[in-house]
């Protein structure tokens, strides 16, 4: 397995995404985003998050969203412009990552409650018996399930999967 990085940015460039997006970005995301400015899983296409909150006992991530990459697919704003507001009733939400299939990890940008959540867009998980969601569908837009309770915590979760799968990090800043 091996995943691709993005240059980090600025604290200039930080600052005009969080004016562009209105919140202020916690402060494990703003790390993140300074060091990597997003990440893809390049093999086999997705890493298996561990998490018993589903039947099947994980979850996929494909990448972390970047500002002003040059794949629109994994650019922060053309992705929030295209799907955030289908789930406006959740407050302070920035999508910051998905999986393969179109379902995407929601980061709260509240300095006391940074958490990150699993949003099962496209009801993957709807007919599990589980069913062990946060914050209940509006509008049939799907579920949101709690990952973890910042994002530090949950991007340490998934490089120490990409480890165990045998991760090996390609740097892609200078191509």
């Amino acid at each position: 397995m091996s995943f691709a990085i993005e240059s980090g940015l600025s604290p200039a460039q930080i600052a005009a995404l969080e004016e562009q997006i209105q919140h202020i970005l916690p402060a494990g995301y703003t790390r993140f985003l300074s060091q990597y400015n997003g990440f893809y899983v390049a093999a086999p296409f997705y890493c298996n998050v561990p998490f018993d909150r589903v039947d099947n006992g994980d979850i996929d991530l494909t990448c972390f969203f970047g500002y002003e990459v040059s794949n629109k697919n994994h650019d922060l704003l053309a992705i929030n412009d295209e799907f955030l507001d289908e789930i406006n009733h959740v407050q302070n939400a920035l999508l910051i990552g998905a999986d393969a299939g179109d379902n995407f990890y929601v980061l709260i940008c509240n300095e006391y409650t940074p958490y990150v959540y699993y949003w099962d867009r496209t009801h993957l998980h709807a007919y599990d018996d589980k069913l062990n969601y946060d914050i209940a569908e509006q509008d049939e837009c799907g579920h949101l399930y709690l990952v973890a309770t910042d994002f530090t915590t949950f991007f340490n979760q998934v490089i120490e999967r990409l480890n165990e799968q045998k991760g090996r990090p390609t740097d892609d800043r200078n191509t």
